[in-house]
């Protein structure tokens, strides 16, 4: 018997060896596409791409290791350019006026055109306390390629993690594919309804009501950048 409990033991001692050094790549695999999809990096299979010409907002969402943070990404098609959804993506200042639960948004510090420190506060349900950020925006502008993105990191606030983006690029004839992204954790715990809410339904309710306001603004002709600077940079093309 000892002898066989050896014989497992360097068994066992082998494998430990062998496996170890491919635990690193083991991890890039499982975590590889998470970590992509967090940072808008998405390839849409053919079910979703049809979701999507179809008119459909496409989504997905997952809980990272610990289970109390949620992140995922929502899409959907917009009738309009990437200049005109991008216009109303970076006024963040006139999110409350359309965002469900959105009490107030300011710009509180202008470093550059498109590099701003922005405070919003979202008006949770009783018995729930309000969530509050400022996060360091960043609007990354390409207008070679027509393609657009606001992103964001947590500077304080009720979160412990609060980061994403918003990204345009062109889709078709005409029109834009919005990609908005998001990696949220609050401070206090949250029961998971929260967390449920805040991410798995508000990510497909929020590229809805951007796609609302950029056709109702497109209709009124009212679409206008929020600063001469992105005036100039995100003046439509014309191909």
């Amino acid at each position: 018997m000892d002898r066989v409990n050896r014989a497992l033991g360097c068994y066992a001692s082998g494998v430990k060896r062998l496996a170890l050094p491919l635990l690193p790549a083991a991890l890039a695999l499982l975590l590889g596409p998470c970590l992509c999809e967090a940072r808008g990096e998405v390839r849409y299979d053919r079910r979703q791409v049809a979701l999507l010409n179809h008119g459909d907002v496409v989504t997905k969402y997952w809980k990272l290791p610990g289970g109390e943070t949620g992140t995922g990404w929502a899409a959907g098609v917009v009738d309009a350019s990437p200049e005109e959804v991008f216009a109303v993506v970076a006024d963040v200042e006139r999110y409350p006026q359309f965002f469900e639960r959105m009490a107030a948004a300011r710009i509180t510090r202008r470093l550059s055109p498109t590099l701003f420190d922005f405070y919003y506060r979202i008006d949770m349900p009783w018995p729930l306390s309000d969530h509050w950020c400022i996060s360091r925006t960043t609007l990354d502008i390409d207008p070679q390629r027509r393609r657009y993105r606001r992103r964001w990191s947590l500077l304080k606030g009720t979160f412990e993690h609060n980061r994403g983006s918003w990204s345009v690029r062109p889709w078709g004839k005409g029109k834009a594919l919005l990609h908005y992204t998001v990696v949220l954790k609050p401070r206090m715990s949250a029961p998971d309804f929260v967390l449920h809410y805040a991410s798995e339904v508000a990510l497909p309710r929020g590229v809805a009501a951007m796609r609302a306001r950029v056709i109702a603004l497109k209709k009124r002709g009212a679409i206008k950048p929020s600063s001469p600077h992105l005036q100039v940079l995100l003046k439509k093309q014309d191909r």
